[in-house]
Protein backbone atom coordinates (compact mmCIF):
# COMPACT_ATOMS: atom_id res chain seq x y z
CA UNK A 1 0.00 0.00 0.00
CA UNK A 2 1.17 3.70 -0.86
CA UNK A 3 2.09 6.09 1.88
CA UNK A 4 -0.48 8.39 1.00
CA UNK A 5 -2.90 5.58 0.48
CA UNK A 6 -3.01 4.57 3.65
CA UNK A 7 -2.94 8.18 5.22
CA UNK A 8 -6.47 8.64 2.96
CA UNK A 9 -7.37 5.50 4.90
CA UNK A 10 -6.38 6.14 8.45
CA UNK A 11 -8.12 9.67 7.84
CA UNK A 12 -11.09 8.50 6.51
CA UNK A 13 -11.19 5.75 9.57
CA UNK A 14 -10.80 8.93 12.12
CA UNK A 15 -13.49 10.25 10.28
CA UNK A 16 -15.86 7.59 10.71
CA UNK A 17 -15.13 7.18 14.76
CA UNK A 18 -15.54 10.90 14.75
CA UNK A 19 -19.37 10.36 13.15
CA UNK A 20 -19.92 7.55 15.16
CA UNK A 21 -18.91 9.14 18.52
CA UNK A 22 -20.67 12.18 17.53
CA UNK A 23 -24.05 10.59 16.77
CA UNK A 24 -24.15 8.77 19.89
CA UNK A 25 -23.32 11.99 22.02
CA UNK A 26 -25.67 13.47 20.26
CA UNK A 27 -28.49 10.79 20.86
CA UNK A 28 -27.67 10.46 24.60
CA UNK A 29 -27.79 14.99 25.04
CA UNK A 30 -31.30 14.25 23.00
CA UNK A 31 -32.44 11.38 24.69
CA UNK A 32 -32.14 12.96 28.06
CA UNK A 33 -33.27 16.25 27.49
CA UNK A 34 -36.68 14.49 26.08
CA UNK A 35 -36.53 12.18 28.93
CA UNK A 36 -36.38 15.27 31.79
CA UNK A 37 -38.62 17.31 30.12
CA UNK A 38 -41.21 15.49 28.28
CA UNK A 39 -41.78 12.14 30.71
CA UNK A 40 -43.12 11.28 33.79
CA UNK A 41 -40.47 9.77 35.31
CA UNK A 42 -38.62 11.03 37.80
CA UNK A 43 -34.43 11.07 38.40
CA UNK A 44 -32.83 11.06 41.67
CA UNK A 45 -30.08 12.71 39.74
CA UNK A 46 -30.16 15.05 36.29
CA UNK A 47 -27.92 16.81 34.21
CA UNK A 48 -28.63 20.35 33.62
CA UNK A 49 -29.97 21.50 30.50
CA UNK A 50 -27.27 23.47 30.06
CA UNK A 51 -24.94 20.64 29.80
CA UNK A 52 -26.95 19.00 27.57
CA UNK A 53 -27.35 21.69 25.39
CA UNK A 54 -23.81 22.51 25.40
CA UNK A 55 -23.48 18.12 24.45
CA UNK A 56 -25.79 18.98 21.38
CA UNK A 57 -24.19 21.98 20.04
CA UNK A 58 -20.44 20.23 20.18
CA UNK A 59 -21.98 17.27 18.88
CA UNK A 60 -23.27 18.77 15.90
CA UNK A 61 -19.92 20.84 15.56
CA UNK A 62 -18.03 17.52 15.95
CA UNK A 63 -20.47 15.85 12.95
CA UNK A 64 -19.64 18.61 10.90
CA UNK A 65 -16.09 18.29 10.99
CA UNK A 66 -16.32 14.30 11.17
CA UNK A 67 -18.05 14.50 7.74
CA UNK A 68 -15.50 16.64 6.31
CA UNK A 69 -12.41 14.38 7.34
CA UNK A 70 -14.30 11.61 6.18
CA UNK A 71 -14.73 13.30 2.43
CA UNK A 72 -11.00 13.91 3.13
CA UNK A 73 -11.92 17.75 2.12
CA UNK A 74 -9.59 18.18 5.74
CA UNK A 75 -6.78 15.28 6.13
CA UNK A 76 -5.26 16.34 9.19
CA UNK A 77 -5.41 14.18 12.41
CA UNK A 78 -5.63 17.27 14.72
CA UNK A 79 -9.31 17.39 14.02
CA UNK A 80 -9.62 14.61 15.72
CA UNK A 81 -7.52 15.19 18.14
CA UNK A 82 -9.65 18.46 18.78
CA UNK A 83 -12.79 16.69 19.19
CA UNK A 84 -11.48 14.56 21.36
CA UNK A 85 -10.06 17.36 23.59
CA UNK A 86 -13.47 19.55 23.24
CA UNK A 87 -15.25 16.14 24.69
CA UNK A 88 -12.97 15.31 27.17
CA UNK A 89 -13.25 18.83 28.87
CA UNK A 90 -16.71 19.02 28.40
CA UNK A 91 -16.69 15.44 30.47
CA UNK A 92 -13.94 17.28 32.59
CA UNK A 93 -16.75 19.86 33.31
CA UNK A 94 -19.22 17.62 33.76
CA UNK A 95 -17.51 15.61 36.75
CA UNK A 96 -16.29 18.82 38.45
CA UNK A 97 -19.45 20.02 38.66
CA UNK A 98 -20.98 17.40 40.23
CA UNK A 99 -18.63 16.84 42.99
Amino acid sequence: MKPETRNRFIDRGLGFLMIAGNIYWLYQSIHFYYMYHYTSVHYAFMIPDYLLIVGIIFAIFGLIIGFRVFTLSVTNINWFLGDLGVKFFLVLFFLLLNL
